[in-house]
């Protein structure tokens, strides 16, 4: 039997290094601010180094940039799932 092989684009642990950096992003820039929070900071809660701060969002400018937008699409979606919910409980609206 034949095992067929999945490729990537990019190696292992890439966007799971990602995510934690964007994570540890938006715990640390909600309760320290994005001036009190310095990339050390964010890559010692993260587990990774200073580097991937740099080769995953360009800076720590960008990285608070995406947290901001990771959070709006959270809040976006939640919105429109309850406007859906109301519309379908009451159909007249």
């Amino acid at each position: 039997m034949e095992t067929a092989t999945v490729q990537c684009d990019h190696p292992p642990g890439k966007e799971e290094t990602h995510d934690r950096i964007l994570q540890a992003a938006e715990s640390l820039f909600s309760a320290k601010g994005f001036e009190a929070t310095s990339v050390r900071d964010l890559t010692n809660e993260a587990r990774c180094n200073v580097a991937s701060v740099n080769y995953h969002f360009g800076g720590k400018e960008n990285l608070y940039l995406e947290a901001f937008r990771s959070l709006l699409s959270e809040v976006r979606d939640r919105r429109i799932a309850s406007m859906r919910r109301d519309m379908a409980d009451n159909p007249e609206m």
